[in-house]
């Protein structure tokens, strides 16, 4: 685990394997850990980045910026910090709202979205954000495989 200064919060993270860049965004009143077995797994295929929020795990617990809109912004910050150009991002849960938060802001930064027991608004412009990651996994790629067996159990 290394820590991060992220537009102004102290943010735990820790990133494994190699290939194209995953990020995974856990949900509310969950950490990093949430992730970790299904990071094992994808390390084989994509370079996994795991943080925990702000305000969970080991990351610092600030006053404000915990609406979609700041994570959003915080999840584009780590990656700055981490030099990841671009990536496929993950979102459990209050995470797809952060991920799609991050999409509004920086689309040409988000190779795809996957959201995973996610709510997602109905409204046009987020509808083609998902239409955009669901094509993008459609492809065959080892994520697209685990998330269909992960989902047939």
């Amino acid at each position: 685990m290394a820590y991060a200064d992220v537009n102004g919060t102290r943010i735990a993270w820790q990133q494994m394997g190699s290939g194209p860049n995953l990020v995974l965004v856990h949900g509310l009143a969950a950490s990093r850990a949430f992730w970790f077995a299904h990071a094992m797994q994808l390390r084989a295929h994509y370079t996994v980045t795991l943080f925990d929020l702000p305000g969970h795990g080991y990351s610092a617990r600030p006053d404000s910026g915990y609406d979609s809109a700041s994570l959003g912004r915080l999840v584009l910050g780590l990656m700055d910090t981490l030099q990841i150009a671009d990536a496929i991002l993950v979102g459990h849960s209050y995470g797809g709202l952060v991920i799609t938060g991050a999409a509004d802001r920086a689309a040409d930064r988000v190779r795809g979205l996957v959201y995973v027991d996610a709510y997602v608004l109905r409204r046009k412009r987020e509808q083609r954000q998902v239409n955009l990651g669901l094509r993008h996994l459609n492809d065959g790629s080892p994520l697209f495989r685990f998330n269909v067996m992960r989902n047939r159990s």
